[in-house]
């Protein structure tokens, strides 16, 4: 139990608080974590310690990380959120004396219990542990939910609300966002950090570069998330590229300029909107039905049509775990990969109710005055730039 390893007579050395310092201070300088993932970091290092105690990290065995596992299996979720359990510890919050609240999902568990075991590892290089005392500890087989495609007519719902119908936005990545991600089947950030350069025609086909560039602000989630995806006929035909020159033409920098990038980057903001916006329209799975949708759409019907994964990894930024299959294509593949992003199509009903740009409005305005509208661009396409 935890008193007999805290009040045991542990070995002298290094404290784990020592240690835990250590192992960020090193994470950090190598530039390895994100805002919110140092975040998860510390919660679970605060977890931990709370539970051992500061006690020398050689002192650590199997048994005290068995039933710190045991005891992250009953942890409250948001915890932190809730009137009723501020300012307990970890101690408190999983003690048998608390009941009645939604604990920890099992993939959070083993997120946590994923993350110790990665700092013991580390430790049994840099402070020559015998062995990792938290290796395996995992929940075997855990439930995942899958995103789940919109149905014809959830779309028809997205697309059929009062803006669309009086086609007029608040902010161009209302209309454009999910859009986007419908033909690309990018993840949310990547599209709201999409810049202006990030269009150009490689082998003359107009393509979108998702997180080919690093830079202050840019996130990628893995190594396959930097790909050029040849831009949808449907969206040309909408005028995506018609109001991307339109705002090099006004000396923009970013799609959405509007969007500033938080803890979460770029669609931290847009997130929290397409959950209200989704429930809005009555889709009110929180889990199976969110933005990731439109990608799992895109994606199903690509499989449907038996298009090989490793092209259709190609386009969504997936790892395929071969090495033919992660080797990205050439410029020379650009009319080969159009080919399959045009499999894609959506029904017709849903085509109908969407507007080209030039019949919406953006009021790019604040809530109280949105009446005063501003019509959005009048200038026809002029032929995408090339990047060299």
């Amino acid at each position: 139990m935890v008193g007999t390893i805290v009040l045991g007579s542990a070995p002298a050395g290094v404290l784990l608080s020592v240690a835990i310092d250590e192992f960020i201070d090193e994470a950090q300088a190598g530039k390895k974590w994100t805002e919110k993932t140092r975040d998860r970091w510390v919660v679970t290092f605060r977890n931990l310690t709370e539970f051992l105690g500061d006690i020398p990290i050689h002192s650590i065995k199997r048994p005290a990380c068995r039933d710190f596992f045991q005891r992250l299996q009953r942890l409250p979720s948001n915890a932190n959120k809730m009137a009723a359990l501020k300012g307990k510890n970890f101690l408190e919050l999983t003690s048998p004396d608390i009941e009645g609240f939604e604990v920890l999902s099992e993939g959070t568990v083993n997120d946590h219990m994923t993350r110790i075991s990665g700092f013991f590892k580390w430790a049994v290089t840099h402070y020559e542990l015998k062995s990792n005392p938290a290796a395996g500890l995992q929940i075997a087989e855990v439930e995942t939910t899958k995103r789940i495609p919109f149905t014809e007519s959830e779309l028809l719902a997205l697309f059929g609300r009062k803006d669309w119908q009086n086609r007029s936005f608040l902010h161009p990545h209302y209309y454009w966002v999910m859009l986007l991600g419908l033909f690309t089947g990018a993840r949310l950030n990547e599209l709201c950090q999409l810049r202006l350069v990030d269009f150009f025609q490689v082998e003359g086909v107009d393509v979108i570069s998702i997180a080919d560039e690093e830079g202050e602000g840019l996130r990628k989630k893995n190594k396959n998330a930097r790909r050029r995806v040849p831009i949808h006929p449907e969206l040309i035909r909408l005028g995506l590229l018609r109001w991307v020159e339109s705002q090099r033409a006004a000396g923009g920098v970013n799609l959405f300029d509007e969007l500033k990038p938080g803890r979460d980057g770029h669609g931290q903001a847009v997130s929290k909107w397409f959950g209200k916006y989704r429930k809005a329209c009555g889709i009110v799975e929180t889990q199976s039905k969110v933005f990731h949708s439109f990608r799992s759409g895109l994606i199903s019907q690509l499989m449907n049509a038996d298009v090989v994964l490793h092209k259709i990894a190609h386009i969504v930024g997936h790892e395929t775990g071969t090495v033919t299959g992660d080797s990205y294509w050439t410029d020379r593949d650009a009319k080969d990969v159009l080919r399959v992003v045009e499999i894609f199509t959506l029904p017709e009903s849903v085509r109908a109710v969407i507007p080209e740009i030039e019949a919406v409005t953006f009021t790019k305005a604040k809530p109280e005055a949105a009446e005063k509208k501003k019509p959005v661009i009048k200038a026809k396409r002029k032929p995408a730039e090339v990047q060299s």
